[in-house]
């Protein structure tokens, strides 16, 4: 073999595994290598009492097996309570890439790496990857959006895309729990993300 590829490392902490959209791609080959899982929260120093989530605990559980099923000898799960300086002390140990939800978590850890002497840590906030891959949506294309909440105009609704894209509806509001499939009217880019109006394609809501 003329080049050998050297194996990715990747590490997934607590809330990456509690949030769950990066197991899917992990499946679909998207991160292939070896995977280290910190499935207890990362704190400064000490952790403060923390109250019982048995639903979050068991999402966490699920997910570390559904790793498991796909990397099979290439997974490790670190069971003991880590600072944060364990934990990126780890990410350079292994030469790992940290996977964190979001910029606001990715900038939590680039703070302490600075204030630290531990350097050239690789972190990737899963949002600058759904902001890559995450499609155009153009005035008249047509999509599905469950509403979950009625929105501040009259007769609103609220729904949300993968990815946490937002989606206001007029007249969706008469759709409260329900999805609609729905044509965009148009899109503008907010502080928080992509905001897309949309209008139901059907009069009558179902």
């Amino acid at each position: 073999m003329l080049f050998r590829r050297k194996v990715k490392t990747y590490i997934l902490n607590e809330q990456i595994l509690g949030e769950g959209r990066v197991i899917p791609l992990i499946e679909k080959g998207l991160f292939v290598g070896k995977y280290i899982m910190v499935p207890r929260p990362i704190f400064e120093v000490n952790p403060p009492n923390m109250p019982n989530d048995e639903t979050y605990t068991n999402r966490i559980n699920e997910n570390i097996e559904r790793v498991k099923k796909v990397a099979k000898k290439n997974a490790a799960v670190i069971k003991k309570q880590l600072s944060k300086t364990d934990f990126l002390n780890l990410a350079k140990k292994y030469s790992a890439t940290i996977i964190v939800p979001n910029d606001e978590k990715k900038n939590e850890l680039l703070t302490h790496v600075s204030q630290s002497s531990i350097k050239s840590i690789q972190i990737l906030a899963l949002s600058e990857l759904y902001d890559i891959l995450k499609p155009d949506y153009l005035p008249g294309s047509e999509l599905k959006v469950s509403v979950t909440k009625k929105g501040k105009e009259y007769d609103e609704g609220i729904g949300y895309l993968d990815g946490g894209i937002k989606v206001v509806v007029a007249g969706g509001a008469r759709a409260l729990g329900k999805e609609l499939e729905v044509v965009v009217q148009g899109s503008i880019e907010t502080n928080v993300g992509k905001l897309i109006f949309a209008k139901p394609k059907y009069i009558e809501v179902r």
